[in-house]
């Protein structure tokens, strides 16, 4: 597995440090993990860094790795320090997608955890295979589900049929050469929009080579309207070779 590209553009371009996107690799143990914090909740970029760093330790996701999460989260603030306007949106809590990857290269399979909106795109040379957890652009006019910093609103979590709804496991030798794509709301709406046609936006990403590429990209398209202003990540992920 090696990461073919890595790269972030934040939706204001002159404070690159509001990005709420987080995205960590471990190149090592072939994990990647990529969280969109929600922008309307309290201090998401936190919750999200959080929820990052936590799966690259443990990957068991289940309701008592999210509660340690959130114990670590709300461990970072002191409310009796807040205003009172800030303690209301503390409360209120904090939200983020996640997209946690596991590769396992003994057996060739790929394993997705997705919650919300962040997705991972399977392809075939430069086909589209699949796509998890949506499949669609249209899917994006639903509000996401996300993980929040307030236990009740979890509660899909305890679920049965989480891991059902939730887990997705490709099997990359099935493939002859095999990439993912890993990718924020904005892009992904963008891509799954029209990803099959001629030139097509799949096609743009794929031509990529750096990161001013991918900016210029990115920058055009909300210009155009074509993207949602949004931070915006993409990782290219490919098989074989050095």
């Amino acid at each position: 597995m090696r990461v073919d590209f890595n790269g972030q553009v934040p939706k204001d371009l002159s404070s690159p440090e509001l990005n709420e996107d987080v995205c960590l690799i471990d190149i090592d143990r072939s994990l990647i993990v990529l969280c969109d914090g929600a922008s309307e909740s309290f201090d998401s970029k936190t919750w999200a860094a959080i929820l990052a760093n936590k799966f690259l330790n443990n990957q068991a996701i289940d309701p008592a790795w999210v509660d340690d999460v959130i114990s670590s989260y709300r461990a970072q603030f002191d409310c009796e320090k807040m205003s009172w306007s800030k303690q209301a949106a503390f409360e209120r809590g904090s939200f983020s997608t996640f997209l946690g990857i596991t590769y396992s290269p003994s057996d060739n399979l790929v394993e997705i955890i997705g919650i919300g909106d962040t997705i991972a795109l399977l392809l075939n040379d430069d086909k589209l295979i699949d796509s998890f957890p949506y499949t669609s652009a249209e899917e994006f006019a639903k509000r996401p589900l996300l993980l929040s910093t307030k236990s009740e609103h979890n509660q899909f979590l305890l679920s049965s049929d989480f891991m059902i709804s939730h887990k997705k496991t490709w099997r990359i030798d099935k493939e002859n050469n095999p990439r993912l794509l890993f990718m924020t709301d904005a892009l992904a709406e963008w891509t799954l929009r029209d990803g099959q046609v001629e030139n097509s936006s799949l096609e743009k990403l794929l031509q990529l080579s750096n990161f001013s590429e991918f900016k210029d990209l990115v920058l055009s398209e909300r210009c155009l309207k074509n993207m949602r202003f949004d931070d915006t990540t993409l990782v290219n992920v490919i098989f074989g070779g050095e």
